[in-house]
């Protein structure tokens, strides 16, 4: 959603239609938690009604018990009161058993999208409110009711606005209003009656007949029907008929003036666009559309410019200046558009003001930004001495004048990755992504028998991915598929200069090759815009100014970069704690290709290295959020970094430095797989083994195979390391690496293992004096004595580790132990505050409180508290978490088909996993042997452990 840049005048303003968004005090604020919005959304939907706490908890948590739902809402409003800080004294309690979101100083678009469609004046403007369905993410009942009765007064308001633009024989402001409601139902077929018939009384018929076909295609293959029978009699009546006489209007001496060229191709995705256009004219009298070359600026002014002809009594004359080379022309060429010749004694801009003077005209000035200081200078003139001008024009950077209001235009929609299962179920669900729609388009006026297969769909929607949206690269790529197939013009693509030269021959020269077009802008930058350019190619998903500052090293680069955004060469993205950068695919790749004929490419590259290696640094010695998230953000330029350092002239003992920086990230997101790969291939490259650096990497990369099930091999590489500490004479690194062995030798079930490993480890801690990790190990001995039935010496350990700290683990042990001594009580309660007092580590206490419930028999409960388990690690994208929680599911779930998924997607995620001796083992061996015989699937409730398990398996899949 892109709510308005300046806020309505509240204190908390909610925007819930298309997404969940607020600010307080007109600045963002995030609400990490789902169910906190949710409970703020439910309570803005009830439009300052009082509400109670229990009607709140039970829609909440329709699963939970009574008592555990009010205590999750008490817990909720903590964290929702703390999140909205000065505008928490919205959030009242009129009453000790109700909640109040006040409305005076509270605004919410549901409740001015209400407002509005109930006033004939405002049915725009309340159009313009509605950017999505309520809330979509949410799946639950509560939301469901309300998202369709507003999505019904949405639908009934475009009508109404088609209907009134019908009345006047405004055929393009009907035309675009029925796209819009058929965009949201694209079944409702007297909509698409109202649109042909509209195209019809506009004369178009190319586009009459386009609409009327791709409504029977969408029916007969989405619904397997033909179109209703007064659809087929309307359209074929239409066909039959003349073409519809003009409009009756008051006799004109002439025909209204202006110029437009006429498109050769259909406009996708834009009516957005040209709905906040349209507004950006009657606001302003000079907009500028500004993106880089190819992303449709041409065909988009264009369309404007037929939507506001009736407007404009001067005409709508348009100016393309790509075939001008000198500034001077650009008054000349005005002219001559507008038939106009210089007058003896007057110069050219006089001659322009005087014929411009007393007329209500729109000027289009396309592809301004090789003449920039020409285009400015004559925007300046019109706007200051012909007041009823106005400039609509295209550049790929703003012309920089008072009073311009810039509007960036947009790549057209992107597909997400879907999990193959949807894919493979229905891939016409792609074409309803405007990027995917142009391919396939383009694809066809090239290759008749070209279609969407879900052998083909993920190619096609991976090649639009790849091109950015970028419709121009991508109707090059689509030209390809007349002689390659859709498979082969994305493996391709890797090479994307010499597959994409397939532009229209009769199109500019620079838009007929995807190199040309990148070209021309990178010809019209500075030297030291051009060197700016080439160094920004070493940063990989995106960079700070901070880190631009630190790799890049220019004088002035502030501005330097600045001047990239504006060209439209570098994209900004505000987000709520840093400002990033980043660069189009395709113009990174073109990039890549200039930083490779650059001179000083290795110390740009040692730069970059350096600094994302003193980013990682932090994390030694810094648990806090916000050093982990700007980690997670660099993820790109990490790895980049890391391939380079592997490369015959990087630096590879900086590689191993940020590799162990990085050791500790990796293990808290659970990028075992990739930690795993990357620790791997640079000890594979290291040029000796006889460093406590090779040692620590070798340890770790020991831990990391043991977490994606490599059990032999980590006992391979920790016992490497502990010969290696030996023989460095480090007893306390070699004490890590025995603790260490503790948990793959329980992984293995090998508990003597386990013993001799903790043993080692707190020989040495005690020689070397570290206490800290002397009771980790009495932790671990704990465990193994636990897991050997040894309840009582488990509990000497405990009291041993006790003497040095106490924290959450140990406190844990103690509950397991008395939870197989049957005190399940007590443990009960003890493990319900744990999860409380430690709201980040909650994870730990949900799984023992599962195996709690099924002691119990409480299934019920632990089908809630696995479900709280599984939506905790998708959050935190804990793939072995996930998958263990998957396994329990198929455990709890029983015999049926639904649990035999869940049990062989465990299988396949981790294929030893079987093998592991775990208090679930036995269980889950039973299970499997139940799971010969095929069920059907049973239905899937929202909320529901099925539904959290679904959830995982897609995330997985993806």
């Amino acid at each position: 959603m892109s709510h308005p840049s300046s806020s309505p005048p509240a204190l908390l303003c909610l925007w819930l239609l298309g997404r969940f968004a607020l600010t307080v005090e007109g600045r963002p604020v995030i609400v990490s938690s789902r169910k906190a919005r949710w409970l703020l959304a439910l309570l803005a939907l009830r439009r300052g009604k009082e509400t109670e706490r229990t009607w709140l908890a039970e829609t909440l948590w329709p699963e939970s018990v009574s008592e555990k739902a009010l205590f999750n809402l008490r817990q909720l409003l903590v964290e929702l009161r703390k999140a909205l800080g000065s505008a928490s004294r919205c959030l009242v309690s009129p009453t000790p058993h109700s909640l109040l979101l006040t409305v005076a100083e509270t605004w919410v678009d549901t409740e001015a999208f209400r407002v509005q469609a109930t006033q004939p004046g405002a049915h725009e403007s309340a159009v313009a409110l509605y950017e999505g369905p309520l809330l979509p993410e949410c799946p639950d009942e509560w939301a469901s009711g309300e998202r369709e009765a507003l999505s019904q007064i949405y639908l009934q308001l475009l009508e109404t606005l088609a209907q009134q633009a019908r009345a006047v024989q405004a055929h393009s402001a009907a035309v675009g209003w029925l796209r819009r409601l058929l965009q949201a139902d694209p079944y409702r077929e007297s909509a698409h009656r109202a649109l042909l018939e509209t195209l019809a009384q506009a004369g178009d018929r190319a586009a009459l007949q386009q609409v009327y076909q791709e409504l029977r295609r969408k029916l007969r293959d989405e619904l397997n029907v033909e179109p209703a029978p007064e659809t087929v009699q309307l359209y074929h009546a239409l066909q039959k008929s003349p073409p519809a006489p003009p409009p009756l209007v008051a006799p004109t001496p002439k025909a209204t003036p202006g110029y437009l060229p006429i498109p050769l191709t259909a406009l996708l995705d834009r009516e957005e666009a040209l709905q906040e256009l349209g507004v950006a004219l009657k606001r302003n009298r000079l907009v500028t559309l500004v993106g880089p070359g190819g992303i449709g600026k041409t065909r988009l002014s264009i369309a404007v410019g037929q939507q506001h002809v009736a407007a404009f009594t001067g005409g709508v004359w348009f100016i393309d200046l790509a075939p001008l080379t000198e500034p001077e022309l650009v008054p000349q060429l005005v002219l001559s558009t507008l038939g106009l010749k210089a007058e003896a004694g007057l110069s050219l801009d006089d001659t322009l003001v005087q014929a411009l003077l007393t007329t209500n005209t729109l000027l289009v000035l396309d592809n301004c930004e090789h003449l920039i200081a020409a285009c400015r200078r004559l925007a300046a003139l019109l706007l200051t001495r012909c007041p009823q001008v106005v400039l609509l024009t295209t550049s790929r950077e703003p012309l920089g004048i008072t009073g311009e209001q810039v509007y960036p235009v947009l790549p057209l929609q992107l597909p997400p990755l879907l999990p193959p299962a949807a894919r493979e179920k229905n891939p016409q669900v792609l074409l309803e992504y405007s990027a995917v729609q142009l391919f396939v388009e383009r694809a066809l006026q090239v290759s008749p028998r070209f279609t969407l297969t879900t052998r083909n769909a993920e190619s096609v929607a991976q090649i639009c991915r790849q091109l950015d949206g970028l419709p121009l690269a991508i109707e090059m790529a689509a030209a390809r598929v007349r002689s390659l197939s859709v498979q082969e013009v994305e493996a391709r693509l890797a090479d994307r200069f010499q597959l994409l030269t397939t532009g229209s021959k009769a199109a500019l020269s620079r838009h007929q090759t995807l190199r040309a077009l990148i070209d021309w802008s990178y010809s019209l930058l500075s030297e030291p815009e051009q060197v700016l350019f080439r160094r920004l190619a070493v940063f990989s998903g995106g960079w700070t100014l901070a880190a631009a500052e630190a790799v890049v090293e220019l004088p002035e680069l502030e501005e330097l970069l600045y001047s990239l955004v504006d060209k439209s060469l570098v994209v900004v993205e505000h987000g709520p704690t840093e400002t990033r950068y980043r660069m189009l695919e395709t113009i990174l790749e073109y990039a890549h290709e200039a930083l490779e004929r650059c001179p000083e490419r290795r110390t740009i590259q040692e730069h970059q290295l350096e600094y994302y290696r003193s980013v990682a640094a932090v994390l030694e010695e810094s648990e806090a959020q916000e050093d982990q998230e700007r980690v997670e953000r660099e993820q790109e330029n990490l790895r980049r970094a890391l391939d380079w350092s592997r490369s015959p002239d990087g630096n590879l003992e900086k590689g191993m430095l940020l590799a162990r920086h990085l050791y500790w990230f990796w293990y808290d997101k659970s990028y075992y797989a990739e930690g795993y790969s990357q620790l791997k291939s640079l000890l594979a490259l290291a040029p000796t083994t006889k460093t406590q650096l090779y040692s620590t990497l070798t340890r770790r990369l020991g831990d990391m195979a043991y977490r994606i099930g490599r059990e032999d091999e980590a006992l391979e590489q920790l016992d490497r390391s502990i010969a290696l500490d030996q023989e460095l004479g480090d007893i306390g690194w070699e004490g890590r690496g025995h603790y260490l062995k503790i948990a793959v030798q329980l992984s293995l079930g090998e508990l003597s293992g386990a013993r001799q490993a903790a043993h080692e480890a707190l020989r040495c801690f005690r020689q070397a004096e570290d206490t800290s990790w002397e009771a980790a190990t009495l932790t671990n001995l704990a465990t193994v004595a636990r897991q050997s039935g040894a309840l009582e010496e488990a509990l000497d350990w405990i009291d041993q580790a006790e003497r040095i700290r106490t924290d959450r683990r140990l406190i844990l042990q103690r509950l397991l132990v008395w939870m197989e001594q049957g005190h399940y009580s007590g443990v009960r309660e003890r493990l319900e505050s744990l999860v409380n007092e430690y709201p980040l580590f909650a994870n730990e206490f949900l799984i023992p409180l599962f195996d709690l419930d099924r002691r119990e028999g409480k299934q019920e409960l632990a089908a809630v508290h696995l479900s709280e388990y599984l939506h905790a690690a998708l959050e935190v994208r804990d793939r072995v978490g996930i998958a263990h929680g998957l396994e329990l599911a198929a455990l709890l779930l029983g015999p049926q088909r639904p649990a035999g998924i869940l049990l062989a997607a465990t299988v396949a995620f981790a294929p030893r996993r079987q093998s592991r001796v775990t208090p679930h083992t036995k269980a889950l061996a039973d299970l499997q042997a139940q799971l010969a015989a095929q069920f059907h699937d049973p239905p899937v409730a929202p909320h529901s452990l099925e539904h959290a398990a679904t959830l995982a398996l897609d995330w997985l899949a993806s």
